[in-house]
């Protein structure tokens, strides 16, 4: 082989390596974050460390867009639920407990969750508010793959390392009817997307229209008289 194939070839290689050590794309599964703090797929109580990784949370925003289109975790987006013959405007916000600490109360303000106190509430709010808004966590590793709602925060008796309860309502998401409410822990300092809400008022009645008013009475005028004249020619 002469000098200039050899040189020929060792270029070849040399690109082929090259182009071999480029980074493959990620695509959206894999820019998801593995949180550190995330329940299992089945939301028992165990170890952390076989529960933990196996949860991608979106509670950075930049990162919930991935999950949910043009929304993102925590974003403000408001739906309205009945619970308790109550009507109630349920919208979303991103932290933890330790630096929201009076929101987790009931209200009123600066108190935004009147399910605070109590598991029962928490999950009627939960498995009304379902699949309904932006989910908390999405387990990719899961068969199938789940998502977790919004989360209700109800009170502070968990472990000591964990003592922040809280339930949400858990779906497939090729199958998000088939989903169903669950409750766990975790410690005060968990960044994760919390529900809120306001009641709705209630329509409050407004007076008949002056111009409704006068024409009902006209016409009740005109048939009275058509009754009479009814009558007289009998």
């Amino acid at each position: 082989m002469d000098l200039a194939a050899v040189k020929d070839l060792k270029g070849a290689l040399q690109c082929g390596k090259t182009l071999g050590n480029h980074p493959k794309p990620l695509d959206n599964s894999q820019m998801l974050t593995t949180s550190s703090l995330g329940p299992s797929s089945s939301a028992e109580t165990s170890s952390p460390a076989s529960r933990h990784p196996r949860w991608s949370s979106l509670a950075k925003p930049v990162l919930g867009a991935i999950a949910v289109g043009a929304l993102t975790a925590g974003q403000a987006q408001a739906i309205v639920v009945n619970v308790n013959n109550q009507s109630w405007d349920v919208t979303t916000f991103t932290g933890s407990y330790d630096t929201n600490t009076t929101k987790f109360d009931q209200p009123p303000s600066p108190g935004v969750m009147p399910w605070w106190g109590s598991q029962t509430d928490a999950l009627a709010f939960a498995n009304a508010v379902r699949n309904q808004l932006p989910p908390s966590r999405i387990c990719t590793e899961c068969t199938p793959i789940t998502a977790q709602g919004p989360y209700f925060g109800f009170g502070t008796g968990g472990p000591r390392d964990e003592p922040i309860q809280y339930s949400y309502f858990q779906y497939p998401l090729s199958n998000p009817e088939t989903g169903g409410g669950v409750s766990t822990h975790e410690p005060g300092s968990f960044i994760s997307v919390w529900a809120q809400v306001v009641p709705t008022a209630p329509p409050a009645p407004g007076p008949l229209p002056a111009l409704g008013a006068a024409a009902a009475f006209g016409f009740s005028r005109q048939l009275r008289k058509l009754i009479k004249s009814s009558r007289n020619a009998e």
